[in-house]
């Protein structure tokens, strides 16, 4: 997983991408409001990325859960099977 330093440049270049963008469809654009825009763009994605992340990380631990269930099943299968 990306630490935060690395989430904040994924974002600013992102931005970046998107503002040289607005800048080339309008010429006449206020670069304080996209300095604006540019902030809650950048702060919308990180915390958007981070919830992306967090919602992997519980899918991984349900599936790694299941995985458990299934192994026990096995080894009790197994076990029968050499019991035999």
């Amino acid at each position: 997983m990306k630490n935060d330093d690395e989430i904040h440049e994924l974002a600013i270049e992102h931005w970046n991408y998107v503002k040289n963008v607005l800048i080339n469809a309008e010429s006449n654009i206020n670069h304080k409001i996209l300095d604006i825009i540019g902030f809650h763009y950048i702060t919308a994605l990180k915390h958007g990325y981070k919830h992306g992340v967090d919602e992997k990380d519980s899918e991984l631990k349900e599936e790694m859960a299941d995985m458990k269930e299934v192994i026990l099943q096995l080894k009790e299968i197994i076990k029968v099977i050499r019991e035999r």
